[in-house]
């Protein structure tokens, strides 16, 4: 598997755990099979944000053209490079 498909998969793997702990908040959806995913859903929400803006730069898209944040919620660059280095084929990193 490539590393971006691994990114496009670890991003709908994140996606099925924030769906599933979003409905564990509510009291009557809580349960066993949820809770895991309900504790950890603000760092699964904040890991998709930073996946998905390195994948987006990664397909050659600005920050401007991916979201708008408020002044108080501008996104991390280190955090992004992080992932970009993480998810770069080791051939282009050996390039560059």
């Amino acid at each position: 598997m490539t590393k971006r498909m691994q990114m496009k998969q670890d991003l709908k793997d994140l996606a099925a755990k924030i769906r599933n702990g979003k409905s564990g908040r509510k009291p009557k959806n809580f349960n066993s099979t949820n809770e895991k995913d309900y504790d950890d859903l603000v760092w699964n929400r904040t890991k998709f944000r930073y996946i998905h803006i390195a994948y987006c730069l990664m397909r050659g898209r600005t920050i401007e053209q991916i979201e708008r944040p408020r002044e108080t919620n501008i996104a991390r660059e280190d955090q992004i490079n992080k992932y970009i280095k993480m998810y770069t084929p080791e051939e282009i990193q050996e390039a560059a």
